[in-house]
This record gives C-alpha cells, sequence and structure tokens, in this order.
C-alpha cells in the first residue's frame, strides 16, 4: 500500500501536497499514529517521507500530552474541592455532636446532678477531634498547589527532554 504523492498519477511532483493530498495522508498515517507503528516502518510501508511522518507523529503526540497534562490539572482542582469538602462535612458532624454533648452536659447542671465523667470526656475526645480536624484541613489549605508556574516549568522541562 504505497501512497506516495509524488508519484506520476498524481498532478503534482515533489513539492507541498496540496490541502486536500495533505487531509488524505492524515487520514492514512492517523490509523498507523493510533495503532502505535513507528514513524520508519510507516514511511517505509507508506512511501511518505520519514520527516513528514515524524512531523503529523509528533503533533499528535503532543496534542495527547497537552489533553493529558490539562485534564491531570483539574482532576487534581476537584480531588482538592472534594478532599475540602470531605474536611468540612467532619467537622459540622463533629460539632453536632458535640452541641448534643453540651446539651446534656446543661441538662445536667439544670436538675443539680452531678455531671456525668463520660460526657466530660466525650467532650473533650470531640473538641481534640475537631482541633485535629481543622489542622489538618488548615495545613491541606496551605499546602502548595499545582499552578500556572509550576506547570509550566513542568512543560520546559518535557520539551527540554525531547531533544
Amino acid at each position: 500500500m504505497h501512497n506516495n504523492l509524488s508519484s506520476s498519477d498524481n498532478s503534482k511532483v515533489g513539492g507541498r501536497p496540496s490541502k486536500g493530498e495533505q487531509i488524505q495522508m492524515q487520514k492514512v498515517l492517523r490509523k498507523y499514529f493510533e495503532r502505535g507503528i513507528s514513524a520508519t516502518s510507516v514511511s517505509s510501508e507508506t512511501g511518505y517521507n520519514i520527516k513528514t511522518v515524524c512531523k503529523y507523529f509528533d503533533e499528535w503526540a503532543e496534542q495527547i500530552m497537552d489533553l493529558d497534562r490539562k485534564d491531570f490539572f483539574e482532576q487534581q482542582k476537584l480531588d482538592r474541592v472534594q478532599i475540602i469538602s470531605s474536611f468540612d462535612k467532619q467537622i459540622i458532624d463533629a460539632y453536632k455532636f458535640l452541641d448534643e454533648i453540651s446539651e446534656q452536659i446543661s441538662y445536667s447542671k439544670k436538675k443539680d446532678n452531678t455531671i456525668p465523667k463520660y460526657l466530660l470526656t466525650s467532650h473533650l475526645e470531640v473538641m481534640r477531634y475537631i482541633s485535629s480536624i481543622t489542622e489538618k484541613r488548615g495545613a491541606f489549605l496551605m499546602s502548595p498547589v499545582i499552578d500556572r508556574v509550576l506547570k509550566d516549568k513542568i512543560l520546559e522541562m518535557m520539551k527540554n527532554g525531547q531533544n
């Protein structure tokens, strides 16, 4: 299956292919690219110039890497929001439990009863738990985020690694 554009049945001999010929060439090459066939083998099989095949393969690989990077950074943002929401839910639930314990302590005080030790212990444990979760949430919020500067640095390193 040789599709050499400079063959005698094409109106142009050598030089740049027309837009239509470029589109046809891309369709042919894209199938090989998606199947993971090397540019060298594709060039040999199709008769297209190795530089042309490499050019398209590099473009498509870069497009895929850009999409993967965007997906990665978007997923990081979503994960971060989900983790913060999880901390918030734990804090809200703990405060609800603390309020219940506080009501029981108040009820005991109103009745002039001795406050049961388990209520005082539970109250302190819940307060420690709230403090711990709040501290973890704060540390998470203050941790560095993968921002644009870091993203650009990664892209630069990847490009330099390809050279």
